[in-house]
């Protein structure tokens, strides 16, 4: 096209995802040039302002498999659905600094509940997702999600008079008692507002304008009054239909994988995470329940958390004999795969200016065994060498790691050694270190909150009754400080419930623990 002197941009997925599935990959093709490739345009607007406002810190966007990349990649496509992920490696972050084994994250947004595992510092990336009903070719990290957000719809269902939430959502337009909104819905939000968990004056520090009246005016005429029930019990039922369905999911998603809750702590955030944490892990018998004081921004905090990293894939369905017969051939086909990835990760870097010789190349594997139909990605980082790659007795190496991981995720039961092995794709990753966060770590007060943080009481309905909630600014609690429910703590983009019968000490990281009393040790 450009010796004909046209400006036609050309896509070829051959080039950028060598991988098995034509329809993944063609479907990922067409995304990449009708919704990626325009995304890039906005991204360059939001680079030149940032430099108009005098910032040199060049614009990156997180992938879905962890890591960033400058606006001139070339295949945007990688970065979709990465704003929920960037909780796991927000996740994955706190776990390493606070030496947590296991982790639960999950994020209550305005649409949807996310959730995923962290088991011994390991998260499992995905090929099979799909977006939008559309199977794509985009390695992803594996999170699990349903339509229940605190902007999702409640409407009764005519036929069997039963109440359902979701999947639609107002999302940003938050509820019925939004008065700058044209929704004609009542929402979970409004519920929390009419049950009097949320401050109408407040919200998002008081920039959406919420009624509560006209919340419970709404709840009353499209769901308590076509049931016949009470207006404040019908929305603590829904609340009690969601937080259900969340931990449903969390239920599902950690014991289908033959893990115990008791055996993970519960990290909650997002803007409504908070609110409904104690509502959601109840019975679920974690060994903690945390919430960061920076849970509404968590996500984006695991974005800054990402080194920048180039992720390149190829298909190479290699099969390994079960007695190793054939490890040198093995190792020759897959250090060729390598060294391409490698060098792709260097050119992408040398693309963004970065000095090729500082990038790290992290090589991984997906291995199964033959005949399976799940594989696991190795990382044999510590096996491959840059210069000789690897040989046959690291193939060896590399099983065994394979073999040791599978014990992690799957029962040992299923380990089928005796068919052989199926080695069915290459990754090369370049790394280049990125500055990270940190993690406030403040000196331990008095449990005992200063009278400034105290703003007054508020009447909360909770387990069918009214209890005067003592109400706290967030901003003024200091670590060390221990709140005892009925309690609000409020922050402008978030709140933290502190139901009758549970407490929140805050620890010397500005992270609270959310337990139900009698139950918990001490954390501080």
């Amino acid at each position: 096209m450009a010796e004909r002197g046209e400006a036609v941009p050309v896509w070829l997925s051959s080039e950028q995802k060598p991988i098995r599935g034509e329809v993944p990959r063609m479907n990922t093709l067409v995304i990449e040039a009708y919704a990626a490739e325009p995304s890039r345009k906005q991204l360059y607007r939001v680079d030149d302002g940032f430099a108009e406002l005098g910032s040199e810190a060049p614009v990156r966007v997180l992938t879905s498999s962890g890591g960033t990349v400058a606006p001139e990649h070339d295949w945007l496509a990688d970065t979709m659905l990465s704003g929920p992920i960037g909780g796991i490696f927000g996740g994955e972050f706190v776990a390493e600094e606070l030496g947590i084994d296991n982790l639960v994250c999950s994020d209550v947004g305005g649409t949807s509940f996310d959730v995923g595992l962290i088991t011994e510092g390991h998260y499992p990336t995905r090929w099979d997702q799909s977006l939008a009903q559309f199977m794509v070719a985009i390695p992803m990290t594996a999170m699990d999600t349903i339509g229940s957000g605190t902007g999702s719809y409640v409407r009764v269902d005519r036929a069997s008079e039963r109440i359902e939430v979701g999947p639609e959502s107002a999302g940003y337009e938050v509820g019925y008692s939004n008065r700058d909104a044209d929704v004609d819905v009542v929402t979970v939000t409004d519920c929390t507002l009419a049950l009097g968990y949320l401050n109408p004056e407040s919200f998002l520090g008081g920039d959406i304008p919420v009624d509560r009246d006209v919340a419970l005016e709404g709840i009353r005429e499209q769901v308590a009054e076509p049931l016949g029930e009470d207006v404040h019990e019908t929305a603590r039922g829904v609340l009690d239909i969601v937080e259900r369905d969340m931990s449903n999911e969390l239920r599902g998603l950690i014991l289908g994988l033959g893990y115990s809750p008791e055996n993970y702590t519960l990290l909650s955030y997002g803007g409504g995470g908070p609110l409904h944490a104690a509502g959601y892990s109840r019975g679920l018998a974690f060994q903690d329940v945390i919430v960061p004081q920076w849970a509404a921004a968590f996500s984006a905090f695991g974005c800054a958390c990402a080194d920048a990293a180039y992720r390149y894939d190829r298909s190479v369905d290699e099969i390994l004999q079960p007695d190793f017969s054939n490890a040198s051939s093995v190792a020759y086909a897959l250090n060729d795969s390598l060294e391409d990835l490698r060098e792709r990760a260097e050119d992408a870097f040398d693309r963004d200016g970065v000095d090729p010789d500082t990038v790290e190349f992290r090589p991984s594997l997906r291995i199964q065994y033959l005949g399976m139909l799940d594989d696991l990605e190795v990382e044999i980082g510590e096996v491959y060498d840059d210069e000789e790659g690897l040989s046959a007795e690291d193939v060896e190496t590399v099983i065994d790691r394979y073999e040791a991981k599978f014990d992690r995720v799957f029962k040992r039961a299923a380990k089928s050694p005796e068919n052989g092995y199926q080695l069915t794709m290459a990754i090369g990753v370049g790394v280049a270190p990125s500055p990270k966060p940190t993690i406030p770590d403040e000196e331990l007060q008095g449990e005992t909150p200063p009278e400034a943080a105290h703003t007054g009481t508020r009447d909360i309905y909770w387990d069918d009754d009214w209890h005067a909630a003592d109400l706290w600014r967030m901003r003024r609690l200091e670590p060390g400080n221990r709140i005892e429910g009925p309690a609000v703590v409020e922050a402008p983009a978030t709140t933290i419930l502190v139901p009758p019968g549970y407490d929140a000490p805050l620890d010397e990281n500005r992270i609270y623990h959310l337990r139900e009393q009698g139950t918990g040790g001490d954390v501080l």
